[in-house]
């Protein structure tokens, strides 16, 4: 699992001590766990910040709502936002800016949008000016005197700046370049929520046959499948899943999809990959010459990066 770090300043922030017990784990627990990564926007949803911090769904809810209003974290979706979680990444370290870029690449644009429009993160927007003009990626060696950026000290809302050592583990595992080597005794060992899984299938996939027992055969196929796959990504895949024509049955096409299907290794990276997607018509808007390019200004992330407060 990724290592997160928290200052122990965390707890003298006048906002974190007006919170009740309730709203300083949720808190907490939103930026440290499982599903967090580097560019502090992630899929989440209610169900499973309950089930982690035993605080109930509507208490959740309740408390979203008053971090929003505060400007520390937004929802939209079923994505959590933290506000200018990049100001406390080191983007000195080169990997940690490349995999930065590719997550905010690989959101879905609405939540982007999302992001841009309402000015959460402190990333500026990145669009193409034509087709044919050179991507402008963020630079690999950003101006280490930018304020706030990588200087490896505590900010004073109590977040930890993590040396590159500690960045480049956890980034190798939120964009999953290497795989965590677990003994047989370990992996036996770490616990698995099987019904959860179970219980986002059927909320998610509601044209598909309702799983109604957690069979061995399936507490095997979920394992195995977090063996190959995060959490975030199994539910996007089960988004994907609804989201398809032919797999939930509604184009008639075909109807023999299911958990069981899905939860195989080699269904669920082809619905990963889209090869299920539903495909539309093309029109004249949508032609390579009139299609916008959408990519990353050069270093204009990063010069703004010192800018805003935010956690």
């Amino acid at each position: 699992m990724s290592n997160r770090y928290i200052s122990t300043t965390f707890w003298d922030d006048e906002w974190v001590q007006d919170l009740d017990s309730d709203g300083k784990v949720l808190y907490l627990y939103l930026l440290t766990c499982q599903s967090a990564n580097i560019a502090g926007v992630y899929k989440l949803s209610v169900r499973r910040m309950s089930f982690d911090t035993a605080v109930s769904e509507d208490k959740v809810r309740d408390l979203l709502g008053r971090f929003e209003e505060a400007g520390k974290v937004y929802r939209f979706r079923e994505y959590v936002i933290l506000k200018n979680w990049l100001k406390y990444q080191n983007s000195r370290n080169a990997r940690v800016r490349t995999g930065i870029e590719r997550i905010l690449k690989d959101l879905p644009a609405e939540i982007f949008d999302f992001c841009m429009t309402n000015g959460l993160l402190i990333y500026d927007q990145y669009m193409g000016d034509t087709p044919d003009s050179d991507t402008k990626h963020m630079s690999d060696t950003p101006d280490a005197d930018k304020e706030g950026i990588g200087h490896g000290e505590n900010d004073e809302k109590g977040i930890s700046v993590l040396s590159d050592s500690d960045l480049d583990f956890n980034l190798d595992l939120d964009l999953d370049l290497k795989k965590e080597i677990l003994s047989d005794s370990e992996e036996s060992s770490a616990p698995v929520d099987c019904q959860f899984f179970v219980d986002e299938f059927n909320e998610i996939c509601t044209s598909l046959p309702h799983v109604q027992k957690v069979t061995d055969k399936r507490r095997k196929a979920i394992k195995a499948m977090l063996g190959e796959f995060p959490e975030p990504t199994i539910i996007e895949a089960l988004h994907k899943t609804q989201e398809s024509d032919f797999l939930s049955g509604r184009d008639g096409n075909w109807t023999g999809c299911s958990f069981d299907w899905l939860f195989v290794k080699g269904n669920m990276l082809k619905v990963l990959e889209g090869n299920y997607d539903n495909k539309r018509r093309k029109t004249r808007q949508d032609s390579p010459a009139q299609r916008p390019t959408q990519h990353f200004g050069s270093s204009d992330v990063w010069s703004q990066a010192g800018k805003d407060g935010g956690l």
